[in-house]
């Protein structure tokens, strides 16, 4: 499958390198041509603007964005659009993730305290995802976390940052923009630095799918 790819972050570079690996054809673009680099050494095909990228699809195209999300999301899209045709498809998946993650993670923490059900995760997903409102790519994540180990009891439930939610919630303060969503889920990285919970070894799980972030295994 061939795909455009924008936002070569870390995020985003550790997705498109796991594409490749899985054999997609990735056609990447990214403002920071020096971001560009990796990813065409891994063999993505690199393109110096939006306008390209496109062409560079057939229709039906699918353009994943891994930019932050709001203004700078918008813009992409907007850049995108006069390039795309009906039926070509954008994916939006900035950093909407920290709010998503949190709420998917106390919902299961939940399900996981009610031992007497003796509820299979992963199979909870799978029903989400393919019988409910609620599904999502996150939950096709779950899935594959919940597969590879059903009760997340080999990692510990400490979530790291990189550095993007500091920033966002200096922002918010300095700009006065209220931004409870994401200050919440980063008080709540910090708390799993202090305690392991599910909620947290759920969310250092779902990390590791989506952008290939380290987790740390119990007893290391």
């Amino acid at each position: 499958m061939r795909l455009g790819f924008v936002g070569l972050g870390k995020m985003g570079g550790n997705i498109v390198q796991r594409l490749l690996e899985d054999g997609h054809e990735i056609v990447a673009h990214d403002p920071d041509a020096q971001a560009l680099k990796p990813a065409a050494a891994r063999g993505a095909i690199a393109v110096g603007n939006l306008e390209s990228l496109a062409a560079t699809l057939q229709a039906p195209r699918l353009v994943w964005l891994m930019v932050p999300s709001g203004h700078v999301a918008g813009q992409a899209i907007a850049g995108l659009q006069p390039h795309l045709e009906s039926g070509d498809v954008i994916v939006d998946g900035g950093n909407s993730y920290y709010r998503e993650v949190e709420g998917y993670a106390e919902g299961f923490e939940l399900l996981h305290s009610k031992t007497e059900f003796d509820l299979d995760l992963k199979q909870v997903s799978e029903l989400w995802t393919h019988g409910s409102v609620i599904r999502s790519w996150l939950l096709d994540l779950a899935i594959l976390a919940f597969g590879q180990d059903p009760s997340l009891e080999s990692i510990e439930g400490y979530v790291d940052d990189t550095g993007e939610g500091r920033w966002t919630a200096i922002e918010s303060i300095e700009s006065a923009i209220p931004a409870p969503a994401l200050v919440l889920s980063l008080q709540q990285r910090f708390r799993s630095r202090q305690q392991s919970s599910f909620a947290a070894r759920f969310i250092a799980a779902e990390r590791q799918q989506f952008g290939g972030h380290a987790v740390r295994k119990k007893g290391s």
